[in-house]
């Protein structure tokens, strides 16, 4: 991309709207190593330098301060969060800012923290959208936070009445599964099905059948148990190019897949072999079974306690989940829900605890 400008600056090429918002947009997708989901910190500072060049030469209108705000977001550094403070009371006169633009800036807001202004701002009726809205609950879901991701889904969707698509959930779900809480991201997915808002692709499968093993793994009953290999029966296909819509899954997602479908048999097999004694050193601790980029990278549980098998270590949500018997005649694998718990809401003893 440096290579691209500096043939742009030898030509003498001068950009329109149209440039500077592709240029800005490439500068955020090259934050990133291919196949990698972190922005790289050595790219922080060379980006945020190029994307204020090109702002000062090119034509500034709302798409690309839309480009450049989603570029602070991304950089996430100090020095971004106040250049995009700058832009934002540049442009307050001369640039009609559009919702999309607002959700922009509102998601901006979100990432560096400044909730009194997001919130304010949610009251607006015209700056809402399913897409901001997953947007803020993954950010929620960032800092491992889900009561602040359960705080804007009760303003947005309770109050406000903005209807959630399928990526809103997945991001809801994935704000309680890397806070370190399978249990109520099996819930949310459950909830979409049950509105009739989505159904599992590649980019939500991976995270619910996480979700699934973990809790398993924390409490092996047969209806966890059942959960499990439900869905990973049915939605084996999503990663095997069966269907048009289900064969566009890329080869990390399908990898990834296959390193999580192969961990749960594992443990699955281990588990029916070892029923007498679940506690013995042969059996997978809580870290070994953090399959998923995001459970093992960037989950709250990869840097927790190291839990044994059937450590009954995560939160308890009395009658969250139903009993696979109440779905008794349901067809639809990947929907069945799951045995709800009996000892009402908090930790688990977290007995086992590998040392």
């Amino acid at each position: 991309l440096q290579k691209v400008r500096e043939l742009q600056l030898q030509n003498a090429i001068k950009f329109d709207a149209v440039a500077t918002s592709i240029g800005l947009t490439a500068i955020t997708w090259n934050l990133r190593n291919e196949g990698l989901f972190d922005v790289l910190e050595e790219r922080k500072e060379p980006a945020l330098t190029m994307a204020k060049e090109l702002w000062q030469e090119g034509v500034i209108n709302a798409v690309v301060l839309t480009s450049a705000l989603k570029l602070c977001t991304q950089l996430e550094c100090p020095a971004a969060w106040q250049w995009g403070q700058q832009l934002w009371q540049e442009t307050e006169s001369g640039i009609e800012k559009n919702s999309i633009v607002y959700s922009a800036y509102i998601t901006m807001l979100e990432r560096y923290g400044d909730f009194s202004e997001v919130d304010r701002l949610l009251d607006f009726d015209e700056h809402l959208s399913p897409v901001l809205l997953g947007a803020l609950v993954d950010l929620a879901g960032h800092r491992h936070d889900p009561a602040r991701a359960d705080a804007i889904w009760k303003k947005m969707v309770v109050q406000k009445r903005v209807k959630p698509i399928e990526s809103s959930y997945n991001a809801y779900a994935r704000a309680y599964l890397v806070s370190g809480d399978p249990e109520m991201a099996i819930a949310k997915m459950e909830e979409m099905f049950v509105r009739r808002v989505g159904q599992f692709t590649w980019i939500n499968a991976k995270d619910h059948a996480q979700a699934l093993l973990i809790l398993y793994h924390s409490m092996p009953t047969e209806d966890n148990k059942e959960r499990l290999q439900r869905f990973l029966r049915s939605s084996q296909v999503i990663f095997s190019g069966g269907g048009q819509r289900l064969s566009a899954a890329p080869k990390t997602a399908v990898e990834e897949w296959q390193k999580l479908r192969a961990g749960a048999q594992d443990l699955l097999r281990r588990s029916s072999q070892e029923s007498n004694v679940p506690n013995t050193p042969h059996m997978p601790h809580l870290h070994d079974i953090l399959l998923t980029w995001r459970a093992s990278c960037k989950s709250r549980m990869a840097s927790g306690p190291n839990f044994a098998f059937a450590g009954d270590y995560l939160p308890h949500h009395l009658g969250l989940l139903k009993p696979l018997s109440a779905r008794s005649g349901d067809r639809s694998d990947s929907r069945a829900r799951g045995k709800g718990r009996g000892n009402g809401k908090g930790k688990g003893k977290g007995r086992g605890k590998k040392k």
